[in-house]
């Protein structure tokens, strides 16, 4: 979110969020709930603010997760427990999943691989919403908004950034021995 800070309205209002403030939008009902976690200003009182909803707990801590025998809602509410993530709605999952062991992983990618394993078994796409501070698994069918992303309308300034820097054209794929089984390359992306 980019806000303004026009001083010539009012001179003595000054809008200074920090890091780890909880921010709600609205916009005559709640859009997102998140932490605040990056700031960057820039000439012109342009203050540029980025914001996390729960999930990013998800995403940001790595454990080592073994279960067997457990549903894709029993994982969910156990994850959310394990890291102190409310949760609200919990859509029932029928398929046991018979074993997932996931060492040094985020908690996102083991419910990534659940969802997966639920959809294998029973065909029902799922995903994990935020919502007024909490996480829901929902059947993804549940959840359709459609947004319209208008510049000058809901959207007062962006950026659009496009890279290859991190781009991969050649691979090679080394045995236990250190001998190379395998290369690929895209040499067109080279030119």
């Amino acid at each position: 979110v980019t806000m303004l800070n026009d001083r010539t309205r009012n001179a003595n209002f000054k809008l200074l969020p920090e890091e780890g403030w909880h921010c709600i939008l609205y916009d005559e009902k709640e859009i997102f709930q998140g932490i605040i976690t990056k700031i960057s200003e820039s000439r012109g009182n342009s203050m540029t603010v980025t914001a996390y909803d729960l999930g990013i707990y998800l995403s940001n801590n790595k454990d080592t997760f073994v279960y067997e025998g457990y549903t894709l809602s029993e994982i969910f509410i156990d994850v959310c427990s394990r890291y102190g993530v409310p949760y609200d709605s919990v859509c029932s999952s029928s398929a046991c999943i018979e074993s997932i062991v996931k060492k040094n992983s985020t908690a996102y990618d083991v419910l990534t691989t659940a969802m997966e394993e639920e959809y294998k078994a029973t065909g029902i796409k799922h995903s994990i919403v935020a919502s007024k501070g909490k996480l829901s698994l929902i059947e993804r069918k549940e959840h359709l908004i459609e947004w319209m992303i208008e510049s000058g309308r809901n959207i007062s300034a962006y950026t659009y950034t496009r890279s290859i820097e991190k781009i991969k054209t050649r691979v090679k794929l080394y045995s236990k021995d250190n001998v190379a089984v395998a290369e690929e390359a895209n040499t067109a992306l080279e030119a």
